[in-house]
């Protein structure tokens, strides 16, 4: 008689480690154990084969989003720089260039309020009007080359910052690329896993049906206890078939989705990037329009409803530096056109418009 109740399943497996592999594999997948007692007894005598639950962690951001998160830093600093200029009489430089040229126009008076004096020339409107005329020779020489310096600078501010974006620009194209062939081949090698237990069961469901019932070799890959009649086992195969396939299917999907997101990325800051280069001094050149662009292109788009949809459209709006107000009804309706292009109700449209604070009368709704 065996001294524990798993032994004949470790004679029949040819190890522990595979009795233990069997029953991790059978419980991943949902499956009832044909011995659940001697399972039971295994594992609570060899804790050593069975992992641990991982806690879950706070996920950390990837080297991606860090450059991602840094492009948008300088993008907003850029869209600063161009919707709002600094005014160069307020910048540092500006200010301590006509210090330093005031303090030589004190210096220039004095000397020649010193001259007048050593002339005996010493009317007050003649001291006076001096004065005043070399402090504005001094400003009107100076000023001219201190504003073009002072642009200068802000130009070249500017030009580093766009250096900067695109070498941070080309580090996340770098990053994508290798992130996509890693995903790529993890999906491919699940699929694959997938593919090959999809063969293993139907072998097995084969064996069976040509024996009548489950013997020890299928009721590995079938899960299924020995002895089952092919007619019991027929609709425990098919299941789990069709969860392979599903499974299948998912992993097709996860790696259509990741491909859609990256490429919708590197468009979202290519796109804006080319926004930023385009503009040359402060305008509105952003519309609803390219705000629903913008969005079309995010991978999660075609999955939300209409107002999940809308609150998309609302962030590119703002990341692009769009005002409401300012686009007045030409950025509405294209909302309003957008929505009913892609099938949405009235009353969803009328739903959405009022939630921003618009009349739906007032465009036809």
């Amino acid at each position: 008689m065996a001294a524990n109740p798993y032994d004949e399943h470790i004679q029949f497996f040819g190890s522990p480690e595979a009795y233990a592999a069997a029953i991790t594999k059978r419980e991943g997948l949902g499956e009832s154990l044909s011995d659940p007692v001697a399972a039971a007894a295994f594992k609570a005598g060899n804790p050593q084969y069975f992992k641990a639950a991982t806690p879950v962690q706070s996920a950390q951001p990837t080297q991606r989003q860090q450059y991602q998160t840094t492009q948008n830093d300088i993008l907003s600093q850029l869209r600063t720089r161009v919707t709002a200029p600094q005014d160069i009489t307020k910048t540092p430089y500006y200010k301590s260039s006509l210090e330093a040229v005031n303090q030589g126009a004190d210096l220039a008076a004095k000397r020649s309020m010193e001259e007048m004096n050593a002339r005996n020339i010493l009317s007050s409107t003649i001291t006076t009007d001096r004065d005043a005329q070399i402090r504005s020779q001094a400003v009107t020489q100076a000023l001219p080359s201190i504003i073009e310096k002072a642009y200068g600078m802000q130009q070249g501010e500017f030009n580093n910052l766009l250096g900067l974006l695109n070498t941070y620009s080309g580090l996340e194209g770098e990053q994508y690329n290798r992130e996509r062939q890693a995903e790529q081949d993890r999906l491919a090698a699940e699929n694959s896993k997938i593919e090959q237990e999809q063969a293993q069961l139907q072998n097995a469901w084969n064996r069976v049906k040509n024996i009548g019932y489950v013997d020890n070799i299928a009721s590995i890959s079938l899960g299924l206890p020995v002895g089952t009649l092919s007619a019991d086992a027929q609709k425990a195969v098919e299941d789990r078939n069709s969860r392979l396939q599903i499974a299948r299917e998912q992993n097709a999907a996860a790696m259509a989705r990741t491909q859609a997101s990256n490429a919708a990325s590197m468009a979202r800051t290519q796109y804006t990037q080319g926004q930023i280069n385009a503009r040359t001094q402060p305008q509105k050149d952003t519309t609803m329009k390219d705000a629903i662009t913008m969005a079309q292109k995010d991978a999660s788009y075609g999955y939300g409803t209409q107002k999940e949809k809308q609150a998309l459209i609302d962030y590119y709006y703002e990341l692009l530096g769009g005002n409401e107000e300012a686009g007045g009804e030409e950025d509405i309706q294209a909302l309003v056109d957008q929505a009913r292009a892609e099938g949405s109700s009235e009353e969803e449209i009328a739903e959405i418009l009022t939630d921003k604070g618009y009349d739906p009368s007032d465009y036809g709704l």
